[in-house]
């Protein structure tokens, strides 16, 4: 979901793990099948078995209790941008709707991919943003609403020891977090915000 511009997707192609990539974004789906036609050798989008780059809403894909895994990159603040461009960045008052709206569009999105992940997968959700609420907030949200409409459960994964090898690359944020993990802007490592929290599947 929100798979513009495509780099997660190379990321996910080059782990050689997927059999079939679906790389999704309601807006954006061109600019996916141009980044892999520069990336991906002999990437035909008409023929290629391994990778579908489809332009759905996120918010209503049909296909519940299909996928193994999915990556919920939302729109968000994106604070990295914000603080570099005045004009072009959320925080514009000119784009106060929009950025008001942003935590529900957010909070929709992931409820929706924990439908569309298979019992026994993994739903990982990510932000670019240092908001309590568009972090930890939306997942609140998210695991209300999916108790309330399906009864489906739902486990967070504590990613603490897997992440340890990379503290010493990127400087995490030591606050109390309720269920994810937050990247601080860090200048050494030319890297973050980013917010991450990683979901299975139970039953």
């Amino acid at each position: 979901m929100c798979a513009a511009p495509g780099g997660k997707t190379l990321v996910a192609l080059q782990t050689l793990y997927p059999d079939l990539i679906v790389a999704n974004d309601l807006e954006r789906s061109k600019r996916i099948t141009d980044v892999l036609a520069q990336f991906v050798y002999d990437y035909n989008p008409r023929t290629d078995k391994r990778l579908q780059v489809t332009n759905r809403d996120g918010t209503t894909i049909s296909e519940l209790d299909t996928y193994d895994r999915i990556l919920v990159d939302v729109p968000c603040t994106n604070d990295r941008l914000s603080v570099m461009d005045d004009y072009n960045n959320v925080f514009n008052p000119m784009k106060l709707k929009y950025r008001l709206t942003l935590p529900e569009l957010q909070a929709s999105l992931l409820t929706h991919a924990l439908k569309l992940v298979k019992v026994g997968g993994s739903v990982v959700y990510s932000t670019c943003s240092l908001s309590p609420i568009q972090n930890d907030g939306v997942v609140h949200m998210s695991l209300k609403r999916i108790w309330e409409e399906t009864g489906c459960e739902i486990e967070i994964k504590d990613l603490s020891q897997a992440l340890r090898p990379l503290k010493s690359l990127f400087s995490f944020a030591n606050i109390n977090l309720s269920y994810g993990h937050l990247v601080q802007p860090h200048l050494p490592s030319n890297f973050g915000p980013m917010y991450f929290c990683k979901f299975d599947k139970i039953k």
